[in-house]
């Protein structure tokens, strides 16, 4: 992972705490950085349109649901 994704992921995660929302056009604008937001949404987009989900993150869900209820 390059210094550019590690920056993207900090600000990816501070940006819905401070808009209380998880639109991409209000995270865009929400980013702490000199570029214009339309760039912070165009980086959005192409971050999750690589993104790939962990194929066992829906199971260890399941499996914290289950315990939960037991």
């Amino acid at each position: 992972m390059n210094l550019a994704r590690i920056k993207f992921l900090g600000m990816f995660i501070c940006a819905p705490c401070k808009v209380q929302t998880v639109g991409y056009e209000k995270l865009a604008v929400a980013f702490e950085t000199e570029a214009k937001a339309d760039s912070s949404l165009r980086r959005i987009q192409r971050f999750m349109a690589e993104y790939v989900l962990n194929p066992f993150a829906k199971f260890d869900f399941n499996v914290f649901d289950f315990l939960s209820c037991t």
